[in-house]
């Protein structure tokens, strides 16, 4: 349509983008309660390959008398290099005026990006429905290099004897078996779970 959606998708960018660009996601199953940071660190290395963030999550129904529909509020914010915030869906300079307190999906583009280390945040400013167990998925494209990230997960400490539950999935690049893992806090002792592909279990 010429007058609403997001239009057609080219299947060939998108799933087999032509080099230098890549395509990382983290489709991630860490259940977010307000305060919750999910943080990640991508290396650019072409200031001539358009840079995008792409954060989507699935939001709970709002009450149909509600002024705003957005029920569970994420936010995305990327460091640049120089030190520089952007924020998603701001996309006039300087990028960081506002936060998006009504969709459920952000984007952040910078057609220039300077070469480095882009520091990106997902913040769950306000979960009202579903405490724990908001997800979300992230999607980046551009000049990227695939060096081993580094991912840190922060949520408010829990009571005693109650449990965090943290899952995410790591991809080997050279042969793309996925590796699950699983984190368990309980009483502030973690317990780790990984799964390879052939269901192998590892607890340490």
């Amino acid at each position: 349509s010429n007058y609403s959606g997001w239009g057609r998708i080219n299947l060939s960018n998108t799933l087999f983008p032509a080099s230098p660009r890549v395509i990382r996601f983290s489709d991630n199953a860490t259940r977010f309660s307000t305060g919750g940071n999910w943080t990640n660190t991508y290396k650019n290395n072409n200031t001539n390959v358009q840079l995008k963030f792409t954060l989507v999550w699935t939001d709970y129904p709002a009450a149909l008398s509600a002024s705003t529909q957005l029920v569970n509020d994420l936010n995305l914010l990327v460091t640049i290099p120089n030190g520089s915030i952007y924020f998603g869906n701001n996309f006039v300079a300087p990028y960081n005026s506002s936060l998006d307190t009504v969709n459920n999906v952000e984007q952040i583009i910078i057609n220039t990006p300077p070469i480095g280390d882009y520091f990106v945040n997902v913040s769950a400013k306000n979960i009202a429905l579903g405490s724990g167990k908001q997800t979300f998925a992230l999607v980046v494209s551009g000049a990227i290099d695939d060096v081993a990230p580094t991912i840190n997960y922060t949520d408010p400490s829990p009571a005693d004897n109650n449990e965090i539950l943290v899952n995410f999935t790591l991809i080997n690049i050279t042969s793309n078996e996925e590796l699950s893992v699983a984190l368990l806090e309980c009483n502030r002792t973690t317990n780790y779970t990984m799964t390879n592909g052939s269901g192998a279990r590892t607890h340490f």
